[in-house]
């Protein structure tokens, strides 16, 4: 799941693909679309992110990426009600991941 994505290229994210996970990022956060004190400040509204598209690279990785995380159960209840689909992303997100790193 997020990490919150401190300065956006969080290392949790690489983390979790190296221990086999899947990460789950909100499409704000995987886009940097909004600023991140938005919510607290109204002068912020319209700024965007200071690190926005900082996760470029991750933009087709086989990763599970919601529009709202109120998506996230749904997703989930989903993905485990196919482990062969589930078990074919990991195999493509691994794939993925080595093509990544030897870049």
């Amino acid at each position: 799941l997020d990490c919150g994505l401190q300065g956006r290229e969080c290392f949790r994210i690489f983390e979790a693909v190296e221990a086999g996970s899947i990460p789950v990022l909100s499409r704000d956060d995987l886009h940097g679309a909004h600023h991140p004190n938005q919510r607290n400040r109204e002068h912020l509204n319209d700024l965007a992110h200071p690190c926005q598209n900082a996760l470029v690279h991750w933009y087709g990785a086989p990763i599970v990426v919601l529009d709202s995380w109120s998506e996230l159960y749904p997703t989930i209840e989903g993905l485990l009600k196919d482990p062969a689909a589930l078990d074919e992303m990991q195999d493509k997100l691994i794939a993925w991941y080595g093509d990544y790193m030897r870049r």
